[in-house]
């Protein structure tokens, strides 16, 4: 069958970091309550502790690969702490005495391994120790074709899609349109279900799916487009539970690993940053080649992503991987950002808001006058402006540099979605001569901004009928109080429902949605 062989091929070319997500999806859909799940940060040998339906404690270490004898000398110390070191959680009243113990790979026990396991386990109950059981590929096979063939795409040209998606190049961009509506189509076609646990289960399986399309970009280290997938698959997720009337509590396991794995994900690109020493920029290409504008879009996109990470991690009250030189690599890749259409307003925004959150007033006040005076400069003298944020950043800088004119054809003179998010700013840090200096040209760009009918639809990539843009010039003359108690305003009310208590999630969903970056969703992340 196509699903088998699908499921296999995926888990073959699982790596550690991207196996825990659907891991655990697995076992909450066979029933299992997930009670932690490390994503691949290893704690005395146990990458996830679930409670089965008998309610007995369940302890599994993942690997990649196949274990021959080798590879299990290599582990042998942390199947030791699997099975000897009683499993440590909050729900525990004191260390339990009985657990069972699970050595899981998507590969295959080889050669003797089998048998050495076997003597293990019993020489393990001798000592009055947990033996261990294995589950290879074959049985991950069976398992996730059981739980979740069903919610494979089903119909031809989905599954072509589908298909497309997942044998895609590694290092390549995201499609973050593409890869939104196949979600969307995909989780709206179990609208017409009856069974609210159906619909449940649908959501369950987006986490899965994701996984699958993800195998190629994780094999590749490509963080930034894993990350976007993700934030992309969570937002899709919660709007089909508010629609669906699916409460918060059902949905928060899901939540909770999703949030996990993107957390996971950005430890790592933190540690990829702070260990490169190139600074992510090739000086032996003339400064204004080909070769440093692609640089300069990747520190953009380093620092956007870094930054919007902070703001979540400081919203969401957790801590973030922050090493000490994290500071000196941030000052580099500022100094090589630059404005790559509208698209990229939400990464600068993100900086900007890390900056003031971190009370760094001097900085940020830095930062707004260099983005004013850049997103104006592309105005001033009947300029024809820059791409709106339904163009990519690559996109953009593709256009920018004359290797693709045809894809990006019309006019944006005199019309913004991001500036008015940088002039509120600009009020907030109290830039009134700079304001002042500017304003005939702003009085004369439009402010663009989409409107939903419903809130809740802006979670969506397109809201199409059910909603406008609205088209809002500024005033000729402004009070400069008006403005600064605009600065001011309260905007959780104007956010899709399932944000407004997930207020840490905004940062990651404008970088994912840039057309969903406002003034909006920029003053929300700084009051929360």
């Amino acid at each position: 069958m196509m699903q088998n062989r699908l499921v296999e091929s995926w888990l073959i070319s699982c790596k550690e970091l991207s196996f825990t997500t659907p891991f655990v999806q697995l076992l909450i859909k066979e029933g299992y309550t997930v009670l932690r799940a490390e994503g691949g940060l290893n704690e005395q040998g146990k990458d996830v502790i679930a409670l089965n339906r008998k309610g007995e404690i369940c302890c599994f270490q993942l690997k990649c690969g196949n274990i021959n004898a080798s590879e299990w000398a290599k582990i042998n110390g942390q199947v030791n702490d699997l099975t000897q070191l009683p499993p440590v959680h909050s729900s525990f009243a004191k260390p339990p005495k009985k657990w069972k113990c699970y050595l899981v790979t998507n590969g295959e026990f080889r050669g003797t391994v089998p048998q050495v396991i076997a003597d293990y386990s019993q020489r393990q109950r001798q000592a009055r120790h947990m033996p261990v059981e294995t589950i290879d590929k074959q049985e991950l096979v069976r398992r996730f074709v059981d739980g979740y063939g069903a919610f494979f795409p089903a119909d031809p040209q989905d599954l072509n899609l589908f298909l497309n998606m997942y044998c895609r190049n590694g290092d390549s961009t995201l499609n973050r349109e593409e890869f939104k509506l196949f979600l969307e189509n995909w989780l709206d076609s179990y609208s017409t279900e009856k069974s609210k646990q159906k619909k449940f289960e649908a959501l369950q399986a987006a986490g899965v799916l994701c996984s699958y399309l993800l195998a190629n970009k994780y094999l590749a280290d490509n963080y930034i487009e894993i990350v976007n997938a993700w934030v992309l698959t969570l937002v899709t997720i919660l709007h089909f539970a508010h629609k669906w009337e699916i409460s918060d509590q059902r949905i928060a396991s899901l939540e909770s690993t999703i949030l996990g794995e993107i957390e996971v994900v950005y430890s790592a690109l933190i540690d990829e940053v702070v260990a490169d020493s190139g600074n992510f920029v090739e000086t032996a290409y003339g400064f204004f080649s080909e070769g440093v504008l692609t640089h300069k879009l990747r520190c953009t996109e380093l620092l956007g992503h870094i930054s919007a990470y902070l703001n979540y991690c400081g919203i969401r009250d957790v801590t973030p991987n922050c090493p000490v030189e994290l500071a000196e690599k941030f000052a580099q890749l500022s100094g090589y950002k630059a404005i790559f259409g509208e698209a990229s307003a939400p990464m600068l925004y993100n900086y900007i808001a890390s900056l003031l959150r971190s009370e760094q007033e001097q900085a940020s006040a830095a930062e707004v006058v260099g983005l004013i005076n850049g997103l104006l400069s592309t105005y001033a003298d009947e300029g024809p402006g820059i791409p709106s944020p339904y163009y990519s950043i690559q996109q953009t800088a593709e256009w920018l540099i004359g290797l693709d004119r045809e894809t990006i054809t019309e006019s944006f003179q005199n019309r913004a979605y991001c500036l008015w998010a940088a002039i509120l700013l600009a009020a907030r840090c109290g830039l009134r001569d700079l304001l002042e200096h500017h304003w005939l040209l702003i009085s004369y760009i439009s402010n663009q901004e989409v409107i939903a009918d419903t809130a809740n639809d802006l979670l969506l990539w397109n809201i199409g009928e059910s909603g406008h843009v609205l088209d809002v010039f500024p005033n000729a003359t402004q009070s400069w109080r008006e403005l600064a108690d605009l600065s001011r305003q309260e905007t959780e009310v104007f956010l899709p429902e399932p944000l407004r208590s997930r207020r840490y999630l905004v940062p990651l969903w404008i970088n994912a949605m840039p057309h969903r970056c406002t003034h909006k969703t920029v003053l929300a992340i700084l009051d929360a």
